[in-house]
Order: structure tokens, then sequence, then C-alpha cells
């Protein structure tokens, strides 16, 4: 049965890629931009045409429903993605095909699974069995962005029994690590004893994402130390570009795009950045005073991914090392605004991080921005089972399950999990560019929610 749709799940795949839905202003219809809106109207229309129940929920959220019974069961996807970042092969929203996988922007994450759950459903629903029970596939708006979209759902039409977010990783996502977002805010170093004035200074597209890209104009009192700077650039691994433009300098720092939760797998561009600007500084100092001022502090407390420079070098058996990112830089007004995303391990609590922050960045205005509890469900669970046990059954493979530091819409339920689309090997794709979806393991995915559906409906 799979065989008659598997070219038109590529093609709907395709085009629901093709329409940029990375959050935009808001207009009447669309509260968080024209795109992500015009996504909603395209999946509840292909439901519509598929025979199923359909229902916006005021351009917030939507849903498609199938079944009978008083028990309900939630598969909530979400139809917007990050911006697409630098370093592509493709067109991130060209919906290409190419290597026996989909390329672009919400390929995996979440417009592949989206599309394939859809499809999943309509395989059981062709079948016509009687029902023992609902599905819905709740289809959220802005889960990149704050969850409110889901949160608005949740207000209207409450809870399902229980939740099954294909938006993680295969045999099933038993935790997932608080997280939290911080703005650090501080001022521009100024007088005659600096030998460095920022004009601009800007990086990252969002704070679940490594930036890839970084830059700074600014002017250097005295001879510019050129090639000392390209020596410590060369010896910190730093890929530098130094650009002169009349009295002006720009810096541009190139690094390596990855999620948020796992920002080892990247390199840092704001950081590398900071890293020279505050070498520039320190330069010309001859007495080694420490100098606090917000580029340093930042440089040398923010910029490691442990956390490790502010006391945050901790971790559990259940869900490994609390990670940190800083995502995004600006400079406004004589001040720089930058954006931290930290993820701590299920055993801490939120308390803990904030007093670090607060202990080891004198001078900093520090403002929580938002903020999700962690969860975690032993791995003898009867839900964690159940879910295993599909994934064996379809796939004949034998996984433990996993503990990751991605925020699924997991949380925002008192009864769900993370299930799918890949397995943890496969996940390396997320956010970053030339993010890709490999045929093979999409229809695998389809395979294992069917019988899924088949197991909660028939």
């Amino acid at each position: 049965m799979l065989n008659q749709y598997y070219s038109e799940i590529i093609e709907k795949v395709c085009e629901l890629i093709q329409i940029k839905s990375v959050r935009s202003e808001p207009r009447p219809g669309s509260p968080f931009g024209e795109g992500v809106a015009q996504c909603l109207d395209y999946v509840l229309a292909l439901g519509e045409e598929m025979g199923f129940t359909t229902k916006n929920l005021d351009d917030y959220a939507g849903y498609i429903e199938y079944g009978k019974g008083p028990k309900l069961y939630g598969i909530p996807v979400h139809l917007d993605v990050v911006p697409e970042g630098k370093g592509w092969s493709v067109d991130p929203y060209g919906g290409v095909v190419k290597n026996q996988a989909i390329y672009g922007r919400g390929a995996v994450d979440n417009k592949g699974p989206a599309i394939a759950v859809l499809y999943a459903l309509k395989m059981i629903k062709d079948m016509g069995l009687p029902c023992k029970s609902r599905v819905r596939i709740i289809l959220g708006t802005n889960e990149e962005s704050g969850k409110a979209g889901l949160r608005y759902y949740l207000e209207k039409e409450g809870e399902p029994d229980f939740a099954v977010v294909p938006d993680s990783k295969f045999p099933v996502v038993n935790g997932e690590k608080g997280i939290v977002k911080y703005r650090l805010t501080g001022g521009i170093p100024e007088g005659m004893d600096n030998p460095l004035s920022i004009l601009e200074l800007k990086g990252g597209d969002a704070a679940n994402m490594v930036p890839s890209y970084a830059q700074a104009w600014c002017r250097y009192h005295g001879t510019f130390p050129a090639l000392a700077l390209s020596e410590f650039s060369q010896v910190k691994g730093i890929t530098l570009k130094i650009t002169s433009d009349g009295g002006e300098i720009l810096l541009e720092v190139f690094g390596k795009s990855a999620h948020g939760a796992t920002p080892h797998d990247g390199v840092n561009a704001i950081s590398g950045l900071l890293n020279v600007l505050s070498f520039l500084y320190r330069l010309s100092k001859t007495d080694k005073q420490e100098i606090e001022n917000t580029v340093c502090i930042l440089s040398e407390r923010i910029s490691s991914a442990d956390g490790k420079n502010i006391g945050l070098a901790v971790s559990d058996e259940h869900s490994g090392n609390l990670t940190m990112n800083l995502g995004t830089i600006e400079m406004k007004e004589g001040r720089i605004y930058g954006v931290i995303d930290i993820r701590y391990p299920v055993s801490f609590e939120e308390s803990f991080v904030h007093q670090a922050l607060e202990s080891h960045l004198p001078g900093i205005e520090i403002k929580r921005l938002s903020g999700q509890k962690p969860i975690y469900y032993n791995e003898d669970s009867d839900e964690v089972l159940f879910l295993i046990d599909i994934y064996k059954t379809v796939t004949g493979k034998v996984l433990k399950p996993v503990t990751i530091g991605g925020g699924t819409y997991s949380r925002l339920f008192k009864n769900a999990l993370a299930f799918g689309p890949v397995t943890l090997e496969k996940s390396h794709v997320i956010h970053k560019p030339d993010e890709h979806f490999l045929i093979a393991d999409m229809i695998e995915f389809t395979e294992v929610y069917r019988e899924f559906f088949k197991r909660v409906l028939l």
C-alpha cells in the first residue's frame, strides 16, 4: 500500500519545503508570518482532500483527525522552520531531490515527518475498518520560536490522552534536558585607553543554532596589528577575514552551523569573533590587568560550549553534559546584546544555571527570555516499552531509548514522548546547511507510524 503513495509523499514534502516558513512579522490571519500561515493552510487542505476532519484554530494551530472512540492520541508536528543560515549547496527552499534524499530547510525538522504521518494515517483510513479510538495530527506553527501556537491549541482543545511527537529520534526519547534562554546586555568599552572602537557588531540567526558567521566594523587607534592578529587566529583555529575600508576595518569570522543543542558539532563564529576582539583589546595592555568589559567577559566566560568558565560544567547519568550556545549578538545604541541557549541535565534545576550566570558575569545585565523544564521517563515505563516494540516490529532493530538536549512539543503535554523520525547517528543534519531526509528513512518512518496507528486505532 505504501508503494501507491511513494511518489506522492515525496512530491508533497517538496512542495511544503518550498514555502518559506521562518517566523516573520505578524499580519491579520498570520500571527507568525505569511509563510507559516501558508504552510498551515496547505496541510489542512491536504487533510481535507483525504477525507479527514480538519480545523483551523484562528491560524495559531490546526488539526487533522480520524477515528471514533473516547480515547484521543495526539501527533503534534510543526510547520515552521529555523532560518536557513549559510553554506547550502542547494536552494534551502527548493525541495530538491538528489542522492536518494529530499533536501531543504524542514526536510527532517519537521515538514517531512508532518506529511509522512498524514499519509500513514491515510493508509489506515483506506482499510475502512472500525476504529476504537481517535488520532489527531496537531499542526503547530511556531515550535522554533516559543511554541505559542501549540499553547493556543491546548487552551482551546485540551490535552489528548497520550501524545507521540515525531520530531526527534528513534527508538524513543525518554528524556529531554531543561532549556533556558537569556539575553546578556553590556556596554561598549569607551575611553582613550581603549585601542579599539566597535562601530557595528552582529552575528547569528537564532539562539538555538550555532552561528556560522559573525562580523564587526571597527576602528583601531594606532597601527593595526594585522600580523599578530593573523597569528592569534591561526593558533585559536579561527577562520578570519580582515578588510580595510578607509579608516574602518571589517572583521569577519566564519564558523560551522549546528543545532544549538549540540554546539560541539559546530564552530561558533560569534565566539571566534569575540576572541578576536578581546585579543585586540588586550594587546595594548602591558600590565596584564584584567579587562572587565563586555567583549572580554563574554569572550572569556561564555564562548565555551560546556560552560566550564562560569561553573556550569555539570552532567548526570541520565542525560549527559550541560551545553551552552551563544546564538546571536548585535550592537544597538552603544550596547551589546547577546542571546545564549543553555541545555541543562534532567536532574538539575534552572535556578542553578541562573545563579552561576549572576556570579560570573559582573556588570552584565541578565534577562531570562524563556525556559522549559526537563522531562524524564524511566526506560522500563509502559509508554517507552510500547513505542520501542513498535519500532522493533517494523525495523527489526533493538535499540535503547535516548535522552536529548533538544526541546520538542513533548514538554507541553502531561503524557507525551518524542518518537522518530531518525536515529541518533542520522540526526546531525537538523538545523544545519543541506538538511535532508533520506527517502529510505522517510519510508521506514512512515511504516513505523502506520504500525502505531494500527495498534491504537484498530
